[in-house]
């Protein structure tokens, strides 16, 4: 699935798909809460998160807000939460850590680390990223 982006006036809320096994264009997943641009995601196949971003505003200012898809099924976002602070570029990741799979976000550095669970509990960590198995 991809999502959101920047044309050089206004963010996105756009949502599409591809199916790799087939050839043809790109087709409506559904739409982002908001429309934003250099957001993070990560997925664990069932579920994606979609997390920070900027958005049109007089400031261009990031967000907070995060949205989550289910990826078998295509229609709009659904807001999952905020992270503790406002981000824009958020690099993201998935984990698995304690027999739980989270969804990690980081910002340019390592030093203010967001980590949630995918069903929705979440942790941070501001510093340093934690011990990951």
């Amino acid at each position: 699935v991809a999502f959101g982006g920047y044309d050089c006036s206004n963010y996105s809320n756009i949502m599409d798909y591809v199916t790799i096994g087939s050839t043809g264009n790109a087709t409506d997943f559904g739409d982002l809460s908001d429309g934003r641009g250099f957001l993070g995601a990560a997925s664990d196949g069932s579920r994606g998160v979609i997390a920070g971003g900027k958005i049109q505003d007089q400031q261009d200012a990031a967000t907070s807000l995060i949205d989550y898809i289910t990826i078998s099924a295509p229609g709009n976002a659904t807001y999952f939460g905020d992270l503790f602070q406002a981000r824009s570029r958020v690099l993201s990741t998935l984990q698995q850590v304690a027999d739980s799979i989270l969804g990690v976000l980081f910002m340019k550095t390592a030093r203010n680390v967001e980590m949630f669970n995918l069903l929705g509990t979440r942790l941070q960590f501001n510093t340093g990223p934690p011990a990951i198995k």
